[in-house]
């Protein structure tokens, strides 16, 4: 990164992890700004990590150094909010969806032609969910529920949509691998 410092401004952190402490020092050496986006609601925001770590009163110090801190819910704002952390750096920026890519159609004969071209069923109910096919989005408590909703309405379809492989993931792929190749035989 000290080769290429002159080519950018700022530093863009997804979650909150202690190797941040040393960009932030970088940072604030080389006089770059550094934002820190709280993605994950009890992993990486301020109290979850209060829980996980020791030292916490150094580690705050560290990242207190942060220029920015952006937070995708109330939620996680409340937790930033009961640290010592300065409030006066968080900002909430929720998730989004790009409402003019993504929209509700306007005719049924709209609506027929994407089921078509989808080779989803014409007449009958879907209920969809979109997110990646992993434990901690609750996909398994939702293949659990359907199979009662099946019982009761076997004409509805569910549709999972997201990736269900994970190259290219920062994290250990063996247990996502393992719990989407599960729920495949539900």
């Amino acid at each position: 990164m000290y080769k290429i410092r002159n080519s950018f401004d700022i530093i863009h952190l997804q979650g909150l992890w202690d190797v941040y402490g040393i960009f932030t020092i970088f940072s604030k050496l080389f006089r770059k700004k550094v934002v820190l986006h709280m993605t994950l609601l009890g992993n990486d925001d301020p109290i979850a990590i209060t829980k996980s770590y020791k030292f916490m009163q150094i580690r705050f110090k560290l990242i207190s150094y942060i220029n920015a801190f952006i937070s995708i819910s109330t939620p996680m704002s409340d937790s930033y909010r009961k640290t010592i952390l300065p409030i006066d750096r968080l900002h909430q920026i929720p998730q989004g969806v790009d409402t003019k890519s993504f929209l509700p159609v306007s005719s049924q004969e709209e609506k027929n032609n994407i089921k078509s071209s989808l080779r989803l069923p014409m007449d009958e109910k879907l209920v969809i969910f979109v997110g990646t096919i992993m434990e901690r989005k609750g996909v398994d408590i939702l293949l659990e529920a359907w199979k009662m909703v099946n019982e009761k309405i076997n004409s509805a379809h569910l549709l999972l949509v997201g990736p269900d492989t994970f190259d290219g993931f920062d994290t250990e792929v063996a247990p996502l691998v393992e719990f989407c190749n599960n729920m495949k035989n539900i």
